[in-house]
């Protein structure tokens, strides 16, 4: 009976030694399986694995329970056979299996558990991906034919409203995007929930295993990534194509609108100026007269409307300036052709009454008397002198008053040319008295002198009107510029790597060194519009400065915030780069120092004399 008691002991004891090198094997296993792949055959071949080592400790359970028994029916029958530290240590020892092979089994369901959900994750945000991709080549397709299909000027009112529904489904997949991107955050939560779960058990383990890092740019992150930059750029395009196309549409009704608007003026005018041309001339002066002042009436008329030209020729421009540079010549041709023949029939009709008008003066002059003849020239030059008065004004910054003063002013040098003709014309015989002679003389003096002035008052307005309108153009086209550099900077991420960040930045720098020469001489040209003599209304020239000056600071200050926060991001960098260097290094060391140790003796004063020495 001892002898058999003994056998089974040590049969027992042999047992539990295979058991706990089985189950230490099993541990290893799933302390290697690794953290959660983000490619699908991986995390499927992760799964396999935990269902294997599942399958490998159900059906040894068996095994490890008769082993239990038998260190059961030792402990309950050994007792006279062996000391107490035998069976306290056999005991001990089944314990130690007990709990691992349950605490295996119970680590191996999490896993299986954490790991089966993490590929269903992964299968479901694979599958939005390439969908939202697939999505991103169609929309991008549909973009470009919309693009291409920008400057049909026919098509466009058509095209608004599909458009509308493009730029409507493009905002809606906005959403689709953000619950892919908290999914996939989402997703990498829960990886890192296994890698804690994972390390927790390799830092129990016996031997102690390092820790187990997340995965680095991994596949999914790039995807997501690369769908969310392509998605922005699909984003900006398309506002950028609605705002083109609804400033195209703005600007076509508007153009088609002023043009029709002179057509009918035209229209309505022309039987008029056709009655006044066809009516005969009369010898009587109080005809003439009445037939002079009803040409010059309706000469005036025609003067004052012409900003219905000029409005039709200002909306030819804008619509111009805002078409695609694939805009065919002949889609242009058949845009400024209306504009020309307006043009056309509104000189023709005012040069038809000035001709009419100077031809009634010239007959009223020579059906007079000299004297009567030369009270009315006297008369003509003073109201042309109070003409002037009345209409001379300090030149508007304001670019539609402005042209407005200078259509006012062309008519009344018109006017002055017209009677220049006559003026000249006018001559005296020789046997009038020296008075009306020296009277006639100073009348054409008086004359001249006002037509130089009035010359020159008409170059200045010229000059003004060229000036603002090229501060107009620098203005618009700065401002542009600035804004769209200004949202570059704004939208610069740190998620790029630094050599990529830099060259970002470098790019943003160097436009803005281009745009900086610019800014100046547009600074400089609105503030000599507002320092010249004889100017008006500089408020809105003075705002615009003022504003585009507030444009450019912002500017300034924003790219040398964000140059300094890159640097002491990179400087941050570099700090931690070389105290994890320093760390693995102090690590590598004391290792070789811990490798180098003697092992320790089971020999008490072997290992007490080790100690002192």
């Amino acid at each position: 009976m001892p002898q058999a008691i003994f056998e089974k002991y040590s049969v027992c004891e042999d047992e539990l030694g295979k058991q706990l090198e089985w189950i230490g094997a099993v541990e290893a296993k799933l302390a290697n399986i690794g953290g959660p792949s983000d490619v699908e055959e991986g995390i499927r071949h992760q799964v396999n694995m935990l269902n294997s080592i599942k399958d490998e400790i159900d059906s040894h359970s068996r095994v490890v329970v008769s082993c239990l028994e038998q260190v059961r029916s030792i402990s309950l029958t050994g007792g006279d056979a062996f000391s107490a530290p035998e069976i306290a240590s056999l005991e001990r020892r089944g314990n130690e299996l007990k709990s691992r092979v349950d605490r295996a089994n119970e680590i191996c369901y999490k896993f299986a558990k954490k790991i089966v959900y993490l590929r269903d994750e992964l299968v479901r945000l694979r599958t939005e991906l390439n969908g939202f991709s697939s999505w991103l080549t169609g929309a991008r397709h549909t973009l470009e034919e919309k693009e291409k299909s920008l400057h049909q000027l026919r098509i466009v009112p058509s095209h608004q409203d599909n458009l509308r529904d493009f730029v409507s489904d493009v905002i809606a997949h906005q959403a689709d995007l953000r619950f892919i991107t908290i999914s996939v955050q989402k997703y990498f939560d829960d990886k890192a929930e296994f890698l804690h779960y994972l390390n927790d058990f390799r830092t129990s383990l016996p031997n102690r295993l390092s820790h187990v890092e997340q995965i680095v740019n991994s596949p999914i992150e790039q995807d997501l990534q690369q769908v969310t930059v392509q998605y922005k750029d699909l984003l900006s395009r398309v506002n950028h194509l609605q705002d083109a196309m609804q400033t195209l549409g703005n600007r076509h009704r508007e153009y088609n609108d002023a043009v029709e608007a002179a057509k009918k003026w035209l229209s309505e005018i022309q039987p008029r100026v056709d009655g006044i041309l066809a009516e005969p001339s009369s010898s009587d002066p109080v005809i003439i007269q009445s037939q002079m002042t009803q040409t010059k009436l309706l000469y005036s008329e025609v003067v004052s409307n012409g900003r219905l030209i000029d409005n039709a020729q200002q909306s030819l421009e804008a619509l111009l300036r805002v078409l695609p540079k694939n805009t065919s010549s002949l889609e242009i041709q058949s845009l400024e052709m209306p504009v020309r023949n307006l043009r056309d029939r509104y000189e023709k009709l005012k040069s038809s009454l000035n001709n009419r008008s100077n031809g009634l003066e010239k007959t009223l002059i020579q059906t007079q008397s000299v004297q009567g003849s030369l009270d009315k020239l006297l008369g003509l030059v003073l109201q042309a002198e109070e003409q002037f008065k009345h209409h001379w004004r300090p030149a508007s910054l304001i670019k539609e008053q402005l042209l407005d003063q200078i259509r006012e002013h062309k008519a009344f040098l018109q006017s002055l040319d017209s009677h220049k003709a006559s003026i000249n014309s006018f001559k005296l015989s020789s046997d009038v008295p020296k008075v009306l002679v020296n009277k006639l003389m100073d009348a054409k003096t008086k004359f001249e002198q006002l037509h130089d002035r009035a010359v020159e008052h008409g170059d200045f307005l010229e000059k003004t009107l060229g000036e603002l309108n090229k501060f107009n153009n620098e203005y618009t086209a700065l401002e542009k510029e600035i804004n769209n550099l200004q949202e570059n900077v704004d939208g610069a991420e740190f998620n790029y790597l630094p050599a990529e960040y830099m060259n970002h930045m470098q790019e943003i720098l160097n436009t803005k060194h281009q745009l900086e020469p610019m800014f100046h001489n547009c600074v400089q040209l609105g503030k000599d519009l507002i320092s010249k003599r004889d100017v008006t209304n500089v408020g809105v020239v003075r705002d615009q400065v003022k504003h585009l000056e507030n444009l450019w600071k912002n500017l300034v200050v924003t790219t040398t915030e964000k140059s300094n926060l890159y640097k002491q991001k990179s400087e941050h960098l570099n700090a931690y780069n070389k105290l994890r260097d320093q760390v693995r290094s102090w690590l590598e060391s004391f290792e070789v120092r811990i490798n180098k140790l003697a092992p320790v003796s089971v020999d008490f004063c072997h290992s007490s004399g080790l100690h002192i020495n």
